[in-house]
């Protein structure tokens, strides 16, 4: 097995952009009698990304925020709730909170939790750009 690099993919480009441009119903057709299966699999994976929006927006600090709301709500450490409501509460809420989760020794597990929050963020932005997340997963290529 061989893993198709993003520098391969560059290199190749000139050999397959014309299916690049194609819409769906014409590269499935086209695809089928010019391509054999690993083709068709590779352009197929690079039309899924071409078709990706550029960046995503950070989310919004009130998204944040409510996210360390959150956070704060699963817990029943007395002490980092109330040590986390107070930091929300406060001037400079989002620097307060991380010092609270790094004083009660939280950091992998907030961690953990933003990033998940995160991914969901993304799946949603992706969706609203008409990008399934479950179609956009990361694997290596057998050529």
């Amino acid at each position: 097995m061989q893993t198709l690099t993003y520098s391969d993919a560059i290199d190749e480009l000139d050999e397959y952009d014309k299916y690049l441009d194609m819409d769906e119903d014409s590269f499935q057709k086209a695809g089928e009698e010019e391509l054999n299966d690993w083709q068709f699999e590779w352009v197929s994976e690079i039309r899924r990304a071409i078709a990706l929006p550029e960046h995503i927006e950070t989310p919004p600090s009130r998204k944040r925020y409510n996210w360390m709301e959150d956070f704060t709500n699963l817990h029943n450490n007395k002490r980092f709730v109330n040590d986390a409501i107070y930091a929300l509460n406060a001037k400079h809420p989002f620097q307060r909170f991380k010092a609270a989760v790094h004083s009660h020794s939280l950091i992998k597990e907030w961690s953990a939790f933003e990033l998940e929050r995160c991914e969901q963020y993304v799946a949603q932005e992706l969706t609203i750009c008409g990008v399934e997340s479950r179609d956009i997963i990361a694997h290596e290529l057998e050529i």
